[in-house]
């Protein structure tokens, strides 16, 4: 940040908030605009010491002419009022949205719950005999052969 103040008053630019993002984006290394880029922007804008110094002034002028933007102030004073403001004021600009309820998942089946339903589907099924005698009937009888 400091880097982008002096590099402000080398070009005699005038230090507000687009000036100071395009040398900060510059000197950063970023190439093109991304939530990234602006994400430490404002972080390194809130890091910046607010001293009794002409830059530290400065630089809090930038720092609430920038949130009086983004908050869609009409002047950065109202910055100010907005934060020791009442309710009413305060419901016209941020309204928390509300979060989107949680969407229960289906189960996947396994490889192992088909094979037992497949298994129980099968036991359920099983055709009888073609002589017509019942499974227990065939099954001794089928038994009692092997075993001669």
């Amino acid at each position: 940040m400091d880097l982008a103040l002096s590099e402000l008053a080398t070009h005699k630019a005038e230090p507000t908030p687009s000036n100071i993002f395009k040398s900060y984006m510059r000197l950063a290394g970023y190439t093109e605009l991304c939530r990234e880029a602006v994400h430490s922007f404002e972080r390194a804008m809130e890091k910046y010491p607010c001293d009794k110094s002409v830059v530290g002034v400065a630089m809090e002028n930038i720092r609430r002419e920038y949130w009086a933007n983004k908050l869609g102030l009409k002047k950065p004073g109202d910055l100010v009022e907005y934060l020791d403001g009442g309710e009413d004021e305060r419901k016209g600009h941020l309204e928390p949205e509300p979060e989107p309820q949680p969407t229960r998942r289906r189960k996947k089946r396994t490889a192992k719950t088909k094979m037992i339903k497949t298994v129980r589907a099968v036991k359920h099924t099983r055709p009888s005999s073609p002589s017509g005698e019942s499974d227990a009937a065939s099954s001794s009888t089928s038994g009692s052969s092997q075993q001669i």
